[in-house]
């Protein structure tokens, strides 16, 4: 229980109090305070759900996908129940489990982007890199190009379709999103550098601070993942999971490619052959 004056008596107030304490990132009383609000409302899906978020701050993947669970039963229309469920079983290795339910919560809200994002990165752990990019074309064919979100949905799409040996459909929807897309405001540098409009040193004069560095070290990388280059793609991953944004999701995937090369360098050395 949380202790200290002025204690709220319903859901709502304990919901309120943990919602405060995580925005502050104070992630234990804020478990504490969801639990008490569940107490007194234990049906109430979202509440499992913003306990789950939580627990999975505090890396407790185990324990946050317990807790979606029990949303879904209580809400199985809670799409946020199975977004995260998402999040938690991929960071558990169970790759399938994880996509499905990225799947579902992406057909449950196509205009989600989160939803768009989670289901990426759930297709690229699970090898299905021929769906990767289908719910970032519904997202966009719903919202069009003048959603905020659009040309990182179309980066993503990009990176799936290269991955699934579909290049000219890659290429198409880079293009559609220089298109659409004024050239300067970002990503557009990320866009014209992928088409080879500029080069990395220009691409990277252009993003002055660490989020955006962060997103054009990660495109950066993979162009030279594309290319051949292990030793040039494997320096971009590791500044970003080095220097990088914790919350975004070229964190995570850089981390995965720098698996993926380091399973390829193994599997090609002398000593992995004897």
């Amino acid at each position: 229980m949380v202790l200290g004056e002025d204690q709220p008596t319903t859901a709502r107030e304990w919901t309120q109090r943990g919602n405060a304490l995580a925005a502050d990132k104070q992630w234990q009383p804020a478990i504490a305070a969801f639990t008490e609000a569940i107490k007194l409302a234990p049906k109430r899906s979202e509440l499992y759900v913003n306990r789950a978020v939580a627990y999975e701050k505090l890396g407790d993947w185990k324990a946050a996908e317990a807790e979606c669970t029990t949303a879904i039963k209580y809400n199985f229309e809670d799409t946020r129940a199975f977004l995260q469920r998402a999040i938690a079983r991929s960071e558990q290795g169970e790759n399938e489990a994880a996509f499905e339910d990225a799947s579902r919560a992406a057909r449950m809200e196509p205009d989600n982007a989160q939803c768009v994002f989670i289901r990426f990165l759930t297709a690229s752990r699970a090898g299905r890199f021929d769906l990767g990019h289908t719910a970032g074309e519904t997202y966009i064919g719903i919202q069009g190009w003048a959603d905020p979100f659009a040309p990182y949905v179309a980066l993503l799409n990009y990176v799936a379709l290269r991955r699934a040996g579909n290049e000219s459909a890659a290429d198409s929807i880079l293009a559609e999103a220089a298109a659409s897309l004024p050239a300067n405001v970002w990503p557009a540098p990320v866009i014209h550098y992928l088409r080879g409009q500029i080069d990395a040193e220009t691409m990277l004069s252009l993003a002055p601070d660490r989020d955006r560095e962060t997103l054009a070290r990660y495109y950066l990388g993979f162009k030279e993942w594309l290319g051949g280059d292990s030793a040039k793609a494997r320096e971009q991953f590791e500044w970003i999971r080095a220097h990088g944004d914790h919350d975004f999701l070229q964190f995570k995937l850089a981390g995965d490619y720098l698996k993926e090369l380091g399973a390829a360098a193994q599997k090609a050395s002398p000593t992995s052959k004897e």
